[in-house]
């Protein structure tokens, strides 16, 4: 356009704004996602998807620089070469970038787009000025159809991204393939168009680019953050569960010795002490005129030492069979005195917190109700029952004596009685009458 400067000045400054200032903003926002993405590239460990993101745009940078320079420091000749081979290079960068992105494996059309890279920056630096347009034409066409192609591996990959990535890109592509045809036509001479586009075109493209990819990486650091939290969590689980093996393993361990132990001192017992007893018993019952009171006291003693072993017996951590034995013990000893045994144990759950003490204990408490019954009762009849009521074992030992008066002088037996109840923690009930005695000891079983 000819014309008075007061007439064209608007004109000039809408087309520079158009053509240069917006191409200038693109660039810059371009250049400093570029660092944005240099660092994110270093923080992955050098990923190839962020490293050829930032050659991408390195490689637009140098050939937006006649939107920034105006006195060039070299000649005009080295420096269009530059800039050329700078935009053959972006093209190449920016399909091998995508092919990361959607996670494409195309060996062979990444060697082409490699030698297509080298034969482009070979024809950018080495052919003669007289044919370095037609070249940079031909060079340029080839880098419209790896836009074409990039375009329809957006949109048949789009499953691969997200869907805000898919939108954005398949746009840019489009945008960028439809303004380098128009930039191409004005290069061939078919038409003059409106000035070159591709500038801000590419500088917007790269820009939503670089954006998408710190929001992919952003999403990556919270899923690593997440999926680090979860580690914890299951290392936390693995160290609480192999804690509980080793306390479990203690257990099973302070168990065996505990085991060892007790079989140990059954078979010094029953060795030792219960051999002196069955010895002495012998020799009291072969002497002439035994005297009775010392054979019950020695066959009482021995019982009483079979029982303890009972109690030690580490085959026996259940009520029902602690009791059975019991019986096995017991009831002999009450048809020499003719006394009647009834067994009516039935139901006899063990208390999931018992060990071999609390089984003593109940064990001592039935032994000395039955005991307490055949001294001061004169029974007919000893009843040994037991029942579950409501989540409760109760253990009954009835008996058909004459009883003891409401208020009796307490003994010794009774009072070991309640202690042992008070250690079990489960409630003793006694109840006396003319028609006999009855213990009963409440025992829960949760």
């Amino acid at each position: 356009m000819v014309g008075p400067h007061a007439t064209l000045s608007a004109r000039y400054e809408s087309a520079f704004f158009r053509q240069i200032v917006l191409a200038q903003l693109g660039t810059a926002l371009a250049a400093v996602t570029a660092v944005f993405i240099a660092v994110i590239w270093v923080g992955s460990g050098f990923l190839s998807l962020y490293g050829l993101f930032l050659a991408t745009t390195v490689a637009w940078a140098i050939n937006s620089l006649n939107y920034w320079v105006s006195d060039i420091l070299v000649s005009h000749w080295t420096w269009d070469r530059t800039v050329n081979a700078a935009l053959d290079q972006f093209g190449v960068f920016l399909a091998l970038f995508f092919h990361r992105l959607v996670g494409v494996r195309r060996p062979a059309v990444e060697r082409a787009l490699w030698t297509f890279s080298t034969l482009a920056l070979a024809a950018a630096l080495l052919t003669p000025r007289a044919g370095f347009a037609d070249a940079m034409i031909v060079t340029h066409v080839a880098i419209t159809v790896i836009g074409a192609y990039v375009t329809v591996l957006s949109f048949t990959h789009r499953h691969a991204l997200t869907r805000l990535e898919a939108r954005v890109y398949l746009g840019a592509w489009t945008a960028q393939l439809l303004f380098s045809a128009h930039d191409l036509g004005i290069q061939l001479g078919l038409w003059r168009g409106v000035g070159y586009t591709i500038p801000y075109t590419v500088s917007c493209m790269m820009l939503a680019f670089g954006t998408t990819l710190a929001l992919r990486f952003v999403r990556t650091l919270r899923e690593a953050r997440a999926l680090t939290e979860l580690l914890e969590v299951r290392v936390h689980e693995r160290e609480e569960e192999l804690s509980r093996q080793f306390e479990r393993s203690r257990e099973l361990e302070r168990r065996d010795i505990l085991g060892r132990e007790r079989q140990r001192l059954m078979r010094e017992m029953h060795d030792g002490l219960g051999g002196q007893l069955m010895s002495s018993l012998a020799v009291a019952e072969a002497a002439g005129d035994p005297d009775q009171e010392v054979v019950t006291a020695l066959r009482d003693s021995l019982e009483e030492l079979r029982l303890v072993i009972l109690s030690l017996d580490p085959g026996l951590a259940e009520v029902a069979p602690l009791l059975a034995a019991l019986r096995a013990r017991l009831e002999p000893a009450l048809q020499r005195r003719g006394v009647r045994f009834r067994w009516r144990v039935a139901d006899a759950p063990t208390p999931h917190r018992f060990g071999p003490e609390q089984l003593l204990h109940v064990l001592r408490l039935v032994q000395e109700a039955i005991t307490n019954a055949v001294r001061h009762a004169s029974p007919q009849t000893i009843e040994v029952a037991t029942a579950v009521e409501d989540g409760v074992l109760v253990i009954t030992v009835r008996d058909d004596g004459h009883g003891f008066p409401p208020s009796p002088r307490r003994g010794r037996g009774l009072g070991n009685m309640e202690r042992r109840a008070q250690e079990l923690g489960a409630p003793l009930g006694v109840r006396s009458g003319a028609d006999g005695t009855t213990v009963e000891l409440r025992l829960t079983l949760e």
